[in-house]
């Protein structure tokens, strides 16, 4: 589920859109996967209510394909409804299917994109239910998405190109929207059987700096100091991107209590200028709870997570809980 249907179609077909495809190799996937499940019980869906409309909970449907937009999906903020499911949603949606594995199941949530694998077990003292919550660009909690919005239509949420754009309006919506799907995913598992691991694969050049007050909106300006040229200067600011241009080049410094900083296209302040900000390169936290979970600690390489992942679910060739268990 997620966005990016015109990956799916060939150059000369559209979609409900109007648009066409981007496939030059003539393939149309989206009939491909229908014509693979026409015998299974599937549906494929192309909008919020028909999601909500499939029947999901009472055992009638194996297979789910979403495609919920052309390119991604829009920001949480500025989704239509009727058309873009929430995050939340999806990932109900996909936990409703897999849960009836009675031998387990592996769900990847990438913020907007749900990517679901189911994985078949047969030993007991193991993790059998999975998820991996992955933004793909955290700098303190969670965060998502590609590196540029053409190069990779398909890839992750839009927590990462709210920071891209330094609009981190958007970004902390769609950073909220992500906290509440993994907080849905928790309410309807146990920790006794279920490991969730919540991470990211990158940093963004985002700062927060000053001494405002307390309860000071974050996305306002330092209410504990003006600069030394007695301006305002903003909580959030980004070392490198698009804000550059209003905010630093030009005789005096553009004054933030003259802008609506709540305008949720607005550039936050960039101290390089860059037509999209870049990534940065901070440690990423991961965050764990279940069976194995004390695996996810430390400092770590990256790679370590699906290898401490497999290990807790039994999952391959390599040593895992179960082998260690028998040994």
């Amino acid at each position: 589920m997620g966005g990016g249907r015109r990956q799916f179609l060939p150059t000369y077909e559209t979609d409900i859109e109007g648009i066409r495809g981007k496939r030059t190799d003539g393939e149309d996937l989206i009939k491909h996967w229908q014509h693979h499940h026409s015998h299974h019980r599937s549906a494929y869906v192309q909008n919020r209510i028909q999601l909500l409309e499939t029947d999901t909970e009472r055992g009638e449907l194996d297979y789910l394909l979403g495609l919920f937009a052309t390119k991604h999906l829009p920001y949480h903020l500025d989704a239509d409804e009727q058309q873009i499911p929430t995050l939340t949603e999806m990932v109900s949606k996909a936990m409703d299917i897999l849960e009836r594995n009675d031998d387990g199941y592996f769900l990847f949530v990438e913020a907007q994109p749900v990517f679901v694998t189911p994985v078949r077990h047969r030993a007991l003292n193991y993790c059998p239910y999975s998820l991996l919550f992955r933004d793909f660009c955290s700098r303190h909690l969670y965060r998502i998405g590609p590196w540029t919005t053409e190069n990779h239509p398909t890839l992750g949420g839009r927590i990462d190109h709210g920071h891209h754009y330094t609009q981190p309006i958007r970004a902390f919506d769609e950073t909220v929207e992500f906290a509440k799907a993994i907080e849905m995913a928790r309410s309807r598992t146990s920790q006794d059987n279920t490991l969730i691991v919540v991470t990211a694969d990158h940093s963004h050049t985002m700062t927060m700096s000053g001494y405002s007050s307390r309860k000071n909106d974050i996305l306002g300006v330092n209410n504990g100091q003006r600069a030394d040229d007695d301006l305002p200067y903003a909580t959030i600011s980004y070392a490198n991107g698009p804000g550059y241009d209003r905010n630093v080049q030009r005789e005096a410094r553009l004054d933030l209590n003259r802008v609506d900083m709540r305008d949720k296209s607005f550039a936050f302040p960039s101290t390089v200028p860059l037509g999209l900000e870049t990534h940065g390169g901070d440690d990423v936290a991961v965050f764990a709870s279940g069976p194995w979970a004390h695996l996810f600690s430390g400092t770590y390489e990256q790679h370590f997570i699906p290898h401490a992942m497999a290990y807790a679910a039994c999952i391959g060739p390599g040593r895992t809980a179960c082998t260690t268990d028998q040994s």
